[in-house]
């Protein structure tokens, strides 16, 4: 879990450096993403072992973030049903402080597909970015079996390791 004090919002802390980041140890995103659902946080939850293509991925995520009917299931679709999503609020509960979207076992979408998988972030990051702009939070966290994976940068930031793996030591250090 980020090193925080009970007063400080853990959101703010993960999404300093980017509104993606990636986690290797599964308890470190299942306390963080505890503390987020506990501090009112709307947290969507994606499987991402089970895509195996990209039409995989959009029927798991858009009937999830219940996006429209019409949904043209590729990733500009997916931005633009994300900046609807953020700029109408439909997906934010009124009383959530903001969304997370987790996705666990990445590394297994990259190597179905590295392009598709960093387009995805791309495109959640540049969302997260407008979401802020528009007084909502949107957090993307990703959650990776392998220690060493990396993305380019998305929304113009580095896709970075949570605080308590940032070294490569502790991302292969046991439990």
């Amino acid at each position: 879990m980020a090193d925080q004090s009970d007063e400080e919002d853990l959101a703010l802390i993960l999404m300093a450096p980017s509104f993606v980041r990636i986690f290797y140890r599964r308890s470190l995103l299942d306390a963080d993403t505890a503390w987020l659902s506990s501090h009112n946080y709307e947290v969507f939850t994606f499987d991402a072992t089970r895509w195996d293509s990209e039409e995989a991925f959009h029927q798991d995520i858009a009937p999830a973030l219940d996006f429209p009917d019409y949904y043209g299931a590729n990733v500009p679709a997916f931005g633009d049903s994300l900046r609807n999503a953020v700029a109408d609020g439909y997906i934010f509960r009124p009383d959530a402080a903001g969304v997370v979207i987790v996705m666990t076992g990445y590394d297994s979408f990259v190597k179905v597909d590295a392009q598709l998988a960093w387009e995805i972030i791309e495109e959640l990051a540049q969302r997260a970015r407008a979401a802020m702009l528009c007084g909502n939070r949107l957090l993307c966290l990703l959650q990776s079996d392998d220690p060493d994976i990396s993305f380019p940068p998305v929304g113009a930031t580095a896709v970075t390791w949570d605080n308590a793996e940032w070294f490569q030591h502790d991302r292969t250090r046991s439990t």
